[in-house]
């Protein structure tokens, strides 16, 4: 099971920045994902995310909703080929969204 965290950086383009690592890193790597449809400067939408693992490139679907009834809680979503592969939760932090995911459903 694949358990980690990450940080995204909202670009002035609308974009995602930020850093990842999981129980199988050994240090930090940068994580992009460029906005599907441009809508307005906020961390909810549509992306599509791009990361590197040893070396490899890996692509997904990224869709960040918010939590129901809450103002700064997000959940995320990473769909490849139609199949979900990573499920995460986040929050609102000095502008960053914060958060953990995994390659399970969070319960």
């Amino acid at each position: 099971m694949t358990v980690g965290s990450f940080y995204f950086r909202l670009t002035t383009s609308g974009n995602l920045l930020g850093e990842f690592s999981n129980n199988g890193s050994t240090e930090n790597s940068t994580e992009s994902a460029e906005r599907k449809i441009p809508a307005g400067n906020s961390f909810v939408g549509e992306f599509y995310a791009s990361w590197q693992e040893d070396g490899k490139a890996f692509y997904a679907d990224l869709e960040i909703t918010p939590k129901t009834q809450t103002a700064n809680m997000f959940t995320l979503t990473w769909m490849r080929d139609n199949k979900q592969v990573f499920w995460g939760q986040g929050f609102l932090a000095e502008g960053l969204l914060i958060g953990n995911y995994q390659d399970q459903p969070i319960p």
